[in-house]
């Protein structure tokens, strides 16, 4: 049983979904501490501008002291209507704009929340069913699980049965993988790569928006 574990990310990259792909179980990390100040993948996203890559940044409510992220609110909702016409304006010329554009409409409106981690949560499920995928899904603040760091993503995959985790390349600069031996779980290594054969200008790390918008499937 393979398990893989991440914050959830607003309309994240094709590595996310990538890793979602590998993995029997896929936990939501978002009973952990947002990031104090800025913005971070959580609230942000990067699109393609006609060729260069822009930001879109849905505010959210700053509030003192330690906030978790399934705490976090939105500052306020006309940003919605801004990232569908953003979307609209960059990605009109794209072969399945029509559709896709449809899809994603539906999306940001019919979720009525506040809460920004319920918002991603409900984005990311959708368009992972949307590529045909049966990962089951399951919410970090719904484990009961009060550790951290290492021991974390440890605790997690034990709550869940899982005897496998999957981590990505960049992994090794926080994780103790020693502590996964010593608890007989196995490290998978996602190893993704994007494919940059198109004839656009490639850039690392576009949202799954723009991945949608060239190919609908997976």
């Amino acid at each position: 049983m393979l398990c893989a574990i991440h914050q959830p990310n607003f309309f994240p990259w094709l590595g996310y979904f990538d890793k979602i792909s590998q993995s029997d179980i896929f936990v939501f990390l978002d009973n952990v501490q947002i990031q104090k100040t800025g913005s971070s993948w959580v609230n942000r996203t990067k699109l393609n501008c006609f060729g260069k890559e822009k930001w879109f940044t849905c505010p959210i409510k700053r509030k003192p002291g330690y906030i978790k992220i399934n705490q976090v609110e939105f500052a306020e909702g006309s940003w919605k209507d801004r990232l569908i016409n953003t979307i609209r304006n960059y990605y009109k010329n794209y072969p399945n704009f029509k559709n896709c554009c449809n899809l994603l409409s539906t999306l940001i409106h019919e979720k009525n929340t506040d809460n920004l981690s319920e918002f991603n949560i409900y984005i990311i499920k959708n368009i992972a069913f949307h590529f045909g995928y049966k990962t089951t899904f399951i919410a970090q603040s719904d484990l009961s699980i009060t550790s951290n760091s290492t021991n974390l993503l440890i605790d997690i995959c034990k709550k869940v049965g899982a005897n496998a985790y999957l981590c990505g390349g960049g992994a090794s600069g926080y994780q103790k993988n020693f502590l996964f031996k010593a608890n007989k779980i196995k490290l998978v290594y996602q190893n993704f790569f994007e494919n940059t054969n198109n004839n656009k200008v490639f850039t690392h790390g576009l949202s799954i928006i723009d991945h949608l918008m060239e190919k609908p499937n997976v």
